[in-house]
């Protein structure tokens, strides 16, 4: 058993050196196909059990890669289409994330359940401009301009395209100020999102609350040490 969890593990980590998703995909779907009636005939024709235990491991191998490699092309077939880059989306969906803050503008994900041109089911990072205060949970809705995710990948620095493949994220970009925006709900609504983004969004609004509760309390602690320095120097 621990022999062939190795196996597999090391196909799923070859599948990281695979440039061609597509066409390895379907060779390695083929080789576990081959590999396995192999080792059954090996087994019927009574070969050498060492051929049988090789086919094996060359089989669970493949089946490893194969698994890498479905999982992946999964997410990029999610991505946004080229000839949506650039266009303006009416869409609805709920935040999920907790959104980062700077001075100019609020930047969080984004479950985009609804979209005018069928780009719905969709995780994106969003960036906002608004007076509004995005938390998680909210239900909104957006008009947004989108673009493939991409991002630097120099050695030894952060590779955010790859972290936000990881996440699943099929696009980056930004909501547009328009007549259309709207906060729909303010909590999560049972029913509204799949049970896990459900869970998910749930779980941030309780990270989100506990974030607001604790900044409230540093926060706090910091002026009244301001307040006492000030009268201490007086």
């Amino acid at each position: 058993m621990r022999c062939a969890i190795v196996f597999i593990c090391a196909g799923i980590a070859s599948g990281a050196l695979v440039s061609d998703v597509g066409f390895a995909l379907k060779s390695s779907a083929n080789g576990v196909i081959v590999f396995a009636l192999l080792s059954f005939a090996a087994r019927a024709l009574d070969l050498w059990l060492l051929i049988q235990r090789l086919l094996i491991c060359l089989m669970l191998f493949l089946f490893g890669l194969f698994w890498h490699l479905h999982w992946a092309s999964n997410i990029l077939a999610e991505r946004l289409p080229q000839a949506l880059e650039g266009e303006t989306l009416h869409v609805t969906g709920v935040v999920t994330g907790l959104p980062e803050r700077s001075l100019i503008a609020q930047q969080f994900q984004f479950k985009i359940l609804h979209s005018d041109l069928g780009f719905s089911q969709r995780r994106v990072v969003l960036n906002y401009y608004g007076a509004n205060k995005i938390s998680p949970g909210q239900y909104w809705a957006f008009s947004v301009r989108l673009n493939r995710p991409h991002g630097f990948s120099n050695p030894a620095g952060f590779d955010y395209e790859g972290w936000l493949f990881q996440r699943r994220v099929s696009a980056r970009g930004y909501v547009r100020p328009s007549p259309s925006e709207r906060l729909i709900a303010q909590q999560p609504g049972v029913g509204a999102t799949p049970l896990t983004d459900s869970f998910q969004v749930r779980l941030h609004s309780l990270r989100y609350t506990i974030k607001k509760t604790v900044t409230a309390i540093i926060g706090g602690c910091t002026s009244r040490r301001s307040v006492i320095g000030f009268v201490d120097w007086r």
